[in-house]
């Protein structure tokens, strides 16, 4: 799977679960940057983190190890995308 083409279902993933499809240009262009922060930058919360969890876990057909889900790799755009990138099977 190539890195643009996790891009576009992530970023499709993250329009979903903060419920903002009419305005995906406006969010595309927040993650686009790599170092986009998901919280400080898109405003998401618990909740919104909880489901954004699900979203990725069924789009990608993976499931994040209980050691995985911290902030470091959850809270970064790039630590994101990178982490669905090396769990792919």
């Amino acid at each position: 799977m190539t890195t643009n083409n996790v891009d576009d279902r992530l970023q499709h993933v993250i329009c979903n679960a903060i419920r903002i499809n009419q305005n995906r240009n406006v969010v595309s262009e927040l993650v686009v940057d790599q170092g986009c922060d998901l919280l400080d930058d898109l405003g998401l919360d618990s909740l919104l983190m909880v489901q954004l969890i699900v979203e990725i876990e069924s789009e990608f057909d993976l499931e994040f190890d209980l050691a995985d889900l911290n902030m470091d790799v959850l809270r970064k755009y790039h630590k994101l995308r990178d982490y669905i990138i090396s769990h792919q099977g």
